[in-house]
């Protein structure tokens, strides 16, 4: 098999292997690390002026995944890398480095309509590899004062991506807060002359209170306009073993969401229950940081959605899960802005430590007639901790619109005229299967394989997925 990339022609056997290397080379130069320097101890600090290392550990992850179906066939290589040091440097310093490579070895199309498989990795502007995070931290030695520079995601600001700098102070006393800026992130469109920046407050002005204040300006060049956005957040555990979360938060001085959590998890109880309520005002920025999809899904209504779950122990090997979500949306209705309801239970049972199994079932009403309902299942025996294999199987059915402009004579029934052109209504189902297989051929090395087989009413051909996955720790 033959490839072109980045203009040279390169064999694709010879280009897996030497992917592989590259993360087996990077195992093995930090593993000698960890053998030559001494670990490290945290009952006094050094106090000496040697060099002191703390701790080393990384995983590399390599996956081949091939997807057929009919005449379409994928095949892609991924290689999942994250490595991370701790208080190294006499204790003062950290870092961390995440990022994923991605190759696909018989080329492929950014066009669904060329090619079934075309996804997100087809249209990046940084090809196939994705750095996530690459920072280095220091910090003293209780780590109250923190200074973090490189690529990374700040939490508290809905893991705003940045390239720059955080400055943490106290974040687990009675007051503290951080401040960062830095240039945004993004692997699908140019970001140059963009910016971002905010501070966040966290406290805990009483007992079993965590709060927070942030505030983050995010500058698109791209639109020349500034997005602010002020949110809080603040955690309260209660008395009877209750918790909650309130979140609120304004976009351009505008209310933007507002969500309200409650968890109910006893301590000696086979019974945990949450029950969760948000508040979307249809407020959208100019960025593309907050209004990312607007181009796509257009407008977007004020809407309330409401999601509670129930945990039980019927026996002492089998548990139930019933579930509900509401959305209900506020104005008018369309292709995207619609009620629905879902519901959803799942039975699991492990009658001992080999064996498990587990039902899982949801139905979706949404409103104009869109329906889904699905059931799948899977049963998992486990040999001690060296390997594990399980098998599953699923059916699945949807029923929705599908709109044409078509006139003539129809006399089938799932079809209706309406004042837009000719509703054909639709109802595909579909069953699928799987079995995978888990082995930790060492502390160290896990090999993991999945195959599945997918058969759809709407297409004559079945579509089959591989999937195998090598993962080295170190």
């Amino acid at each position: 098999m033959i490839r072109k990339l980045a203009g040279k022609t390169r064999p694709a056997g010879r280009m897996v292997v030497h992917f592989q290397l590259r993360a087996w080379l990077l195992a093995l130069v930090v593993s000698g690390l960890q053998l030559m320097l001494p670990p490290v101890t945290h009952s006094e600090p050094k106090t000496d002026s040697s060099w002191y290392i703390g701790r080393i550990s990384g995983q590399s992850r390599t996956v081949y995944d091939y997807n057929s179906a009919g005449d379409y066939k994928d095949s892609d290589i991924y290689e999942y890398i994250f490595l991370r040091g701790t208080d190294l440097a006499w204790r003062h310093v950290d870092f961390y480095i995440s990022g994923k490579m991605h190759r696909d070895l018989d080329g492929t199309s950014t066009s669904l309509a060329d090619d079934l498989f075309a996804g997100l990795d087809d249209v990046s502007l940084t090809m196939d590899d994705y750095l996530y995070q690459a920072y280095i931290e220091g910090h003293d030695q209780a780590k109250r004062l923190r200074v973090r520079l490189g690529r990374q995601y700040v939490e508290t600001a809905d893991s705003l991506h940045i390239d720059g700098g955080q400055l943490m102070a106290f974040e687990n006393g009675w007051l503290g807060g951080r401040v960062y800026f830095g240039r945004p992130v993004s692997y699908y469109s140019s970001v140059d002359g963009d910016w971002a920046g905010g501070l966040s407050l966290i406290g805990r002005p009483w007992a079993e209170n965590q709060t927070r204040l942030t505030y983050v300006c995010y500058h698109d060049e791209s639109v020349a306009v500034d997005d602010e956005r002020y949110s809080l957040d603040m955690r309260q555990q209660l008395p009877w073993s209750l918790a909650n979360r309130l979140q609120v938060s304004a976009l351009n001085g505008r209310f933007e969401t507002a969500g309200l959590d409650l968890f109910y998890a006893p301590a000696e109880s086979d019974l945990d229950a949450s029950l969760g309520v948000r508040r979307w005002g249809g407020v959208m920025g100019e960025s593309r940081e907050y209004s990312p999809l607007a181009s796509v899904l257009g407008n977007r209504e004020p809407y309330t959605y409401v999601r509670g779950t129930v945990s039980k122990s019927i026996l002492p090997w089998l548990y139930i899960s019933p579930g509900v979500t509401l959305r209900i949306v506020e104005g008018s209705e369309d292709l995207n802005n619609r009620d629905y309801v879902r519901y959803d239970l799942a039975l699991a049972c492990e009658p001992d430590k080999a064996w498990s199994a587990s039902v899982a079932g949801e139905y979706w009403d949404v409103d104009h007639g869109d329906r889904f309902f699905g059931v799948s299942g899977e049963v998992r025996y486990r040999h001690a901790k060296i390997w594990e294999i399980s098998a599953g199987a699923g059916y699945f059915r949807y029923v929705y619109d599908q709109y044409s402009d078509f006139e003539g004579t129809i006399d089938a029934g799932d079809v209706r005229i309406s004042g837009d052109g000719t509703v054909f209504e639709s109802s595909p189902d579909s069953y699928s299967y799987y079995m995978s297989v888990k082995w930790n051929v060492t502390r160290a090395v896990s090999l993991q394989l999945r195959g599945e087989i997918e058969d759809n009413s709407e297409t004559e051909d079945l579509s089959y997925r591989g999937r195998t996955s090598v993962a080295v720790r170190f």
